[in-house]
């Protein structure tokens, strides 16, 4: 299980460590998600790689804790 999907679960708690409501925070993560997406797809279709796609240390995170970690630091 995803930590933000277990800490979503008390609003009131996940309000006071993000400063966001949970339903704010999905709406970012969609964003944030797209975003990734077409950032890892114009890296992958760059002139003059060196590397095959998909080369490189994965993150051991998944993107949603990756942007909960980030909002609990810029809050704190």
């Amino acid at each position: 299980m995803i930590h933000a999907d277990r800490l979503q679960r008390t609003p009131p708690t996940f309000r006071r460590l993000t400063g966001l409501t949970p339903t704010a925070f999905r709406r970012l993560l969609g964003e944030v998600t797209t975003a990734a997406e077409q950032t890892r797809a114009g890296r992958a279709a760059r002139p003059g790689r060196q590397r095959k796609a998909g080369g490189g240390r994965k993150p051991s995170l998944p993107l949603a804790d990756r942007l909960l970690m980030l909002l609990i630091y810029y809050r704190t």
